[in-house]
């Protein structure tokens, strides 16, 4: 019943955003912010990395891009490099456009030096940040920098990017209220799906209490190779894989 009603709710709260991007103050950047919050909800149609934009922008709407597997060339970052070829150090200021520039080129293909630049450019200012600005945009420059977003499962970092985004100047209500509204029901559907597994465990193998730290290294067997099929089936390159199976085959365990 609660599902229910987060799922009403977010239906209500979607309705609210599509009404926001027809009124005529919904800016492009708005528009790219709508998509990277709510990346669920909505597909990358009207998102153009080819633009006149700032940095922030051609970013965010380059990550949005290849993260959704459409096709954008690294030479749209050229526009912020001066006459001798590297990124204007001006844009080092730009907090923002750093923290997109750097998720950004976590999405490069191989051998693009432009992308390669751009990590190295950016991580260096958001290095110099995390020192000398103010404390909401240092914790997000150390965020990024800890781990991007491309590596961290989205629903465990969740919590964090709500709590981050709360605290903007700029944050948007509606927005705001259906992240934590799409939260709340999938932790409730992942909440369901732990008590029924229990159930299973309390009459299935081992179930009896005293085998509690088994139950809980098989999940994680279970769990771990998973992960490693999906790995395999969808995620990794050959040579990826390659490198992965050599090393698994080198592996003593005694």
């Amino acid at each position: 019943m609660q599902i229910e009603t987060y799922r009403d709710r977010a239906k209500v709260m979607e309705e609210e955003v599509r009404r926001m991007k027809g009124q005529s103050h919904w800016t492009y950047l708005n528009l790219l912010r709508t998509f990277n919050a709510l990346d669920r909800y909505v597909s990358c149609e009207g998102v153009n990395a080819n633009r006149n934009d700032s940095l922030h922008a051609t970013a965010l709407a380059f990550r949005l891009l290849r993260q959704h597997g459409h096709e954008v060339s690294q030479h749209v970052f050229n526009k912020f490099k001066d006459e001798k070829g590297n990124f204007m150090e001006s844009l080092g200021k730009d907090i923002k456009g750093m923290l997109s520039l750097y998720e950004a080129s976590h999405f490069a293909f191989e051998g693009e030096i432009i992308m390669d630049e751009a990590k190295a450019f950016a991580k260096l200012h958001l290095k110099d940040h995390i020192q000398n600005t103010r404390e909401c945009q240092a914790e997000q420059a150390k965020h990024a920098l800890e781990l991007p977003s491309i590596r961290r499962a989205q629903r465990l970092d969740a919590p964090w990017s709500i709590e981050a985004y709360s605290r903007s100047e700029d944050a948007n209500q509606v927005l705001l209220q259906l992240a934590a509204i799409d939260f709340n029901m999938v932790q409730s559907i992942l909440q369901g799906d732990i008590r029924d597994v229990s159930r299973w465990w309390r009459v299935g193998m081992i179930f009896e209490p005293q085998y509690s730290y088994a139950r809980k290294e098989l999940t994680k067997l279970v769990t771990f190779i998973t992960i490693v099929d999906d790995v395999y089936d969808v995620h990794g390159t050959v040579d990826e894989l390659e490198l992965f199976t050599d090393a698994v085959q080198r592996w003593d365990g005694t």
